[in-house]
């Protein structure tokens, strides 16, 4: 370095860090420079971390040892120092993440001062300090922080970058079925660059809507991600109405709304694959780029605009123009004109020229509010005699506009008051317009009530309707000023006042478990509620009901247990019928719902149904049978993995992304609504509980630990008191969001995030991980990559370092589950930069293995080019091959010979209840041939031989001992007993096979019915 002197570190050690404190000598885990110059006031360096700290490096913006080694550097300026530490940055700025060493550079600006420079390998900014202050200082304790967090979604502009070049992307459906149109019969076309696939819900059925849809859906992702021709192919879910993206908006495709919550998941469990928009626009190449290029999961795009999800912590004879007719004075004065016999005449904003359509005027005479087109549009209306009154809420040069087609002796109605005119103003052109300021109070209380008693006798005889109305809370005002000021609503703007519920009603809770009673008890205790009504399946016969109801009535509080499948629209009618009318329904909670989570390709329309329906079905039929109520609040308990797309809960966020829809469609209709978005709770209460252990410490871990009960019922206060339609509840551990390596654009604002490059930890600027393992010999890489996956699966199993790993052990002995395994699979992806299939822990069982098949992936050398999407082979000579058998089957099969021959003969594998096993047949299956025993059927599918030794010894796999399970009936034997027998045959086919299948039929109504066991070889 020119005019530089290169400093002997070996003479550096009398110095002290730059630190306040002792100067003791760092431990040998510590980074430090490895070569450092100095000119003048300034220091040049090299620092690094240690080898055993790069990796972690990555999850950093920058890692704080590494920042701390690149400050310690002003300890060799002239006048080192050596007892002061950093006080105030400024003008910080980092532009790479992840670095593990760095070139620095840092230069004297004062006495107490330096700035900082800093590069990666490659020499491309990573960091640059404008000013670093310094001085002698007492360490001090840093405050503590609080973690319960109350977050919401909000949609917040953004400007994406142009984007690569698009020229092959495709528009489809959710009905092509596997994506079959993107290749027709003997042809062969490349595999597009990106696909769009439009979905959208029926509004007049809107429970059986989303159950189809989000099964289609679900279909749909699944073949998406079996398919590797698609890896790297990003898909879009495209929607329209199906995301409120202001408060000024509301969401007209409930069905769709309910798709974003599975696909969210499908996001997390694939990062990169999936993007979710909802447009009010058709979609084409620009805008397909420019979402594509926004590096954002979740986008909606309004008039142009690109807005992206970001939580943030925490509606006969006469002519007569009505101005803004739209507007609730507008739609009034329609209906009275109408009704009075006036050729009524309408001025609106283009995009609201329909409303008035709907309401009666015809098309000739509705005009733009926006321009001056409508005085001689509604003049030549007219056949140029022009009109008689004029209801005007418009200012400045409209007025005059306005004023100039009145006929003779015409009335001018000021209704706005925002330009009142005086008679002077008048007096030169409109001296003969009768012009009126008007002001309701002039008429007198007297005149107003008989006005308001006419106006109710014209309701009731149906001769006006009430207007649209669009309500916001009172806490929301804000909001509703700033939707009325751009002139975009229909009808009327109403502020709603937030209310207790009236301690002579009741409010209804569903779902009576611990989180039910707890919540129960926290109503009557702090908010004063005197009967509550709690509703599930089991009713009183829930755990602990009774003690609740006791407990509750020493408070002075009546609680009532109803039973009642809430997904029966009847059932629950019947028990809302059954409130007492002196005290009804005032308050809903609908904490009601099930688990059942699996990765995305684990997930079958069955395992959708169950979940949806207790959020779908139940709460659509609370909505529609308590909207006539005068309810205080109906608030449906949501789950985050609505919002944020947990993995391996695609069925539980469709349902909850349902409820966050629900709330939003009611506070439309002018109805009470909240959604309360819940973290994990404690496993005493919630859904929690029936988790393995594996995903509780997989919460317990993430950037949101479960809460306990008093917090949980802190949150709820605090979101009841809010006037937030969709709230997110829970525990935020900021320190662990910002630790993440690959926080999703969602949490960018809370994790103070921005998207930046990962820095070049090479010494050249050349070798990523691939190059260097590419590079190294098979032996080498494989125990590189061998270390690597076995500390990869400690992370994710949560252990503290690899050695606890057995590299020989498979993985779902070690403890992995499906979603473990996806997380997995993640970070592999994210830790090597290789394309992994979603079940490469599955394929490759243990991290041996899996090593391997990386090491062999890295030495393969170049990518291929994108593969072209094969011409479809025509089904009718397509044969189905039996390539392997290591099972026996019922219907005398010992071998692929014997099942071939039971297949092509048509014979029946199902036969009565064998005789060598040892059960008591008369007590199974009864003597009157009806069905009278204890078995529900009286036939099924059985093994030849199975009292044999081999047989029993199998048996006893199922938990008996050797000999026992002869004697435990077909009950005891469970699977074993009644469906093939897996056994180590050996044996390999040459004859054509297929596919079968194991049932039971009832000896009575002889009606087959499919068996829940799945055996394979």
């Amino acid at each position: 370095m020119p005019g530089a002197t290169a400093v002997d570190l070996g003479d550096a050690s009398g110095r002290g860090p730059l630190v306040p404190g002792d100067a003791s000598e760092p431990g040998p885990s510590l980074p430090g420079a490895t070569v450092v110059w100095t000119r003048g006031d300034q220091v040049f360096a090299e620092v690094e971390l240690p080898e055993s700290e790069h990796e972690p490096a990555a999850s950093f913006g920058i890692h704080p040892a590494l920042l701390d080694a690149a400050l310690r550097t002003a300890a060799f300026a002239p006048s080192a120092l050596s007892e002061a530490a950093p006080t105030a940055f400024g003008d910080v700025v980092l532009r790479a993440s992840g670095a593990a060493r760095l070139r620095v550079a840092l230069t004297r600006t004062g006495p107490d001062e330096f700035s900082v420079a800093a590069a990666d390998g490659a020499g491309l900014p990573v960091l640059s300090i404008g000013s670093v202050t310094v001085r002698r200082t007492d360490s001090a304790p840093l405050p503590a922080t609080g973690d319960r967090s109350v977050l919401a979604v909000e949609w917040a502009e953004i400007t994406p970058q142009a984007g690569a070049d698009l020229r092959d992307w495709l528009l489809t459906g959710p009905d092509a079925a596997r994506f079959a149109d993107l290749s027709a019969p003997g042809e062969e076309r490349p595999v597009p660059q990106a696909v769009v696939l439009a979905v959208s819900g029926a509004a007049d059925a809107v429970v059986e809507s989303t159950h189809e849809l989000t099964g289609r859906v679900l279909r749909l992702l699944q073949d998406w991600l079996a398919d590797d021709r698609f890896a790297a192919v990003p898909l879009v879910l495209l929607t329209s109405g199906a995301v409120a993206a202001g408060p000024d908006e509301g969401v007209r495709d409930l069905a769709a709304a309910a798709v974003w919550g599975p696909v969210r998941s499908a996001q997390t469990e694939n990062p990169g694959r999936f993007v979710l928009l909802d447009s009010d626009a058709e979609p084409d190449t620009a805008s397909v780029r420019q979402v594509l290029a926004s590096d954002e999961a979740q986008v909606v795009t309004r008039a142009g605009r690109t807005h992206a999800a970001r939580l943030v912590r925490t509606e006969p004879g006469e002519h007569a123009v009505m101005h803004a007719g739209a507007g609730g004075v507008g739609l009034a004065a329609v209906q009275l004109g109408r009704h009075l016999g006036a050729e009524v005449y309408a001025t609106a904003s283009e995009d609201k020229r329909g409303v008035l359509h709907e309401w009666g005027v015809e098309e000739g005479r509705v005009a733009s509010s926006r321009t001056l087109d409508f005085r001689d549009r509604f003049r030549a209306a007219t056949d140029g005699r022009g009109v008689d009154v004029v209801l005007n809420s418009l200012a400045g040069e409209f007025v005059d506009a306005s004023l100039d087609p009145l006929v003779p002796a015409g009335r001018f109605v000021e209704m706005g008051r925002s330009d009142i005119r005086s008679a002077a103003d008048l007096r030169d052109r409109h001296a003969d317009v009768s012009y009126q300021a008007f002001e309701l109070t002039d008429a007198g209380f007297d005149r107003i009530q008989e006005m308001l008693r006419e106006l109710v006798g014209l309701f009731g005889a149906g001769v006006l309707r009430p207007l649209p109305v669009r309500s916001w809370d009172v806490r929301g005002a804000q909001d509703a000023f700033r939707f009325m000021s751009r002139a975009r609503h229909v009808g009327k703007l109403v502020l709603t006042v937030p209310r207790a519920p009236a301690p002579s009603g009741t409010v209804l809770i569903t779902g009576a478990g611990a989180l039910g009673g707890a919540l129960a008890r926290h109503l009557a205790a702090e908010h004063g509620i005197r009967h509550l009504l709690l509703v599930s399946r089991r009713g009183a016969a829930a755990p602990g009901a009774e003690s609740l109801v006791t407990e509750l009535a020493e408070r002075g509080t009546t609680a009532a247990f109803a039973a009642c499948d809430l997904t029966d629209r009847e059932a629950l009618a019947a028990v809302l019928a059954g409130v007492p009318a002196d005290r009804p329904v005032t308050g809903v909670v609908h904490t009601a719902g099930v688990l059942e989570d699996g990765v995305l390709g684990s997930l079958s329309t069955d395992r959708l149904d169950r979940v949806l329906a207790p959020k779908t079905d139940a709460a659509w039929h609370l909505h529609e049978l308590t909207r006539e109520l005068d309810l205080s609040f109906f608030v449906v308990f949501s789950s985050l993995a609505g919002l944020l797309g947990s993995g391996g809960q695609a069925n539980y966020a469709a349902g909850n992304a349902f409820l966050d829809a629900l709330v939003r469609h009611r506070r439309e209709q002018g109805l009470p609504a909240a959604s309360m978005a819940w973290g994990a709770w404690t496993t005493e209460v919630g859904l929690v509980g029936t988790l393995s252990s594996s995903d509780v410490r997989r919460i317990e871990r993430s950037a949101l630990p479960p809460f306990s009960v008093a917090q949980g019922l802190d949150l709820f206060d605090r979101a009841l008191r809010s006037s937030r339609l969709v709230l997110g509840l829970a525990r935020l551990n900021v320190r662990a969001l910002r630790a993440r390596q690959d926080l999703p654009a969602l949490w960018r604002s809370l994790g103070g995030a921005v998207p930046r490059r990962a820095a070049d930890n090479t010494r050249d600027g050349r070798g990523g991980p691939g190059q260097r393992l590419a590079e190294l010999t098979a032996e080498q890489r494989e125990q590189v990559l061998t270390e690597l996956v076995r500390e990869s699966a400690a992370a994710v199993l949560g252990h503290g370092s690899g050695a606890q790993i057995d590299a020989d052990r498979p993985f779902r002995e070690l403890g992995f589950d499906s979603l473990t395994s996806v997380e997995l699979r993640n970070l592999l992806r994210t830790r090597t930069g290789a394309v992994l299939a979603a079940s490469v822990v599955f394929d490759y069982p243990t991290v041996t293995r899996l090593a391997r098949h990386l090491a062999d992936g890295f030495g393969a050398g170049q990518p291929a080019e994108r593969t072209a999407v094969p011409a479809p082979t025509p089904a009718s000579d397509d044969p189905i091959v039996l390539v392997g058998m290591a099972c026996r089957s019922p219907g005398g099969v010992a071998g692929p010979d014997d099942l071939w021959r039971l297949v092509a003969d048509g014979a029946d594998g199902v036969t009565a209840f064998p005789a060598d096993r040892g059960w008591d047949l008369d007590a199974l299956v009864g003597t009157d041939g009806l069905g009278s025993g204890s078995s529900a059927a009286g036939e099924g599918g059985f093994l030849a031989g199975a009292d044999s030794g081999e047989t029993r010894k199998d048996s006893g796999g199922a938990g008996h001992r050797g000999g026992e399970a002869a004697g435990a009936g077909p009950r005891g034997q469970g699977v074993r007993g009644a469906c093939p027998l897996i056994e180590p045959s050996g044996h390999r086919s040459t004859q054509p096979g297929t596919h079968t299948s194991c049932g039971v039929r009832g000896p009575a109504t002889r009606r087959w019915s499919r068996s829940a066991v799945s055996t394979g070889c």
